[in-house]
């Protein structure tokens, strides 16, 4: 029974690992590169009150460090180990009581207490995010801040960052 005991955890731990790890993982999931955070959190210009939503948290990077600003984050991430590995790593942040971690779909998430969304996900599916996005917002949605991939209507720019503003127009953030 030991034995049987040992080789789930082994079998587990093994698991976490592949996917946890964006370089063995067959799920596409590319952490935000930690160089971009300041940038991130500048774009953003976040104030007390913000809630800022996390869409594909992956394993938190982002999440961590915003809520280091003092804000209320909500991570949304539909694989189940990088929800468990966020759910430890909230255990030990100093700012854990401001991070929300929800383990779901995408596209089944409630929008509505959102200020901003933060959205790095893969080209084949930031224009169906961002039209969910535009379709179930909140009255309270200043912007949406894309990381490497656009909308289509936006043109292809040097920045890695390009902040969407809630004005129906878009706007470039350096």
């Amino acid at each position: 029974m030991l034995f049987l005991f040992i080789t789930l955890a082994l079998f587990l731990a093994g698991a976490l690992v592949w996917f946890v790890s964006p370089k063995l993982s067959p799920i596409p999931y590319f952490p935000t590169a930690k160089t971009d955070i300041g940038q991130i959190k500048k774009t953003l210009k976040l104030k007390k009150g913000d809630v800022c939503y996390d869409l594909g948290a992956g394993n938190g990077r982002v999440v961590f460090a915003l809520a280091s600003a003092k804000i209320k984050v909500v991570a949304v991430e539909s694989n189940p180990y990088l929800v468990a590995l966020m759910l430890v790593r909230k255990l030990f942040h100093p700012f854990g009581k401001q991070i929300k971690i929800v383990w779901q779909d995408l596209f089944r998430t409630n929008l509505q207490e959102a200020t901003y969304i933060y959205l790095f996900v893969g080209p084949f599916l930031v224009d169906s995010i961002f039209k969910y996005i535009l379709k179930n917002k909140g009255s309270k949605l200043r912007g949406v801040l894309f990381y490497r991939y656009f909308p289509k209507k936006v043109k292809p720019q040097k920045s890695l960052l390009y902040l969407w503003e809630n004005k129906n127009k878009l706007k470039k953030r350096s």
